[in-house]
């Protein structure tokens, strides 16, 4: 579950991990997961987005990432 601005937003991906060192780990995702801006609660900023700059439309989704490093 991503949890951003203040919404819990559920997330299914493949992860890969690697030993960077004896006592250090990276998990990363396979892929880019695309958020809907929606789920994620921010919607009605890219809705005001498109009016101040004059756009006819935006993606209402965004590729997202996520890598964790972790140390023993």
């Amino acid at each position: 579950t991503l949890n951003l601005n203040g919404k819990s937003v559920p997330i299914e991906t493949d992860m890969f991990v690697a030993r960077l060192a004896a006592n250090k780990m990276m998990v990363t995702t396979d892929e880019m997961i695309m958020l809907s801006m929606q789920a994620a609660g921010i919607d009605a900023g890219i809705s005001k987005l498109m009016e101040l700059a004059k756009l006819p439309s935006i993606a209402r989704a965004s590729p997202v990432t996520l890598r964790f490093v972790f140390t023993k």
